[in-house]
């Protein structure tokens, strides 16, 4: 299973930064967008946000963003459009 290469967080919210290389070596990048709750005791994560969550979760697309620009730009590869 690919490991994550970094998660910026926010609280219960956080933001999974993923790098997949194809056959030919072009790598990737994606990113997952959770809240993590606690039920009896047991930790679980959902892709579910409120409304008062949004303006959080939008702050921590853009920081994964700007992140995967600089993986990028450290790795000398050029943007995706």
């Amino acid at each position: 299973m690919t490991k994550p290469i970094e998660k910026l967080k926010d609280g219960l919210l956080c933001a999974t930064i993923w790098m997949n290389a194809n056959d030919e070596g072009k790598v990737r990048y994606s990113i997952t967008l959770a809240r993590n709750y606690q039920i009896d005791g047991d930790w679980k994560e959902t892709n579910s946000f409120s409304p008062t969550e949004l303006l959080k979760v939008s702050v921590l697309a853009k920081a994964a963003y700007s992140r995967i620009g600089e993986l990028r730009r450290q790795a000398g590869q050029l943007e995706d459009a």
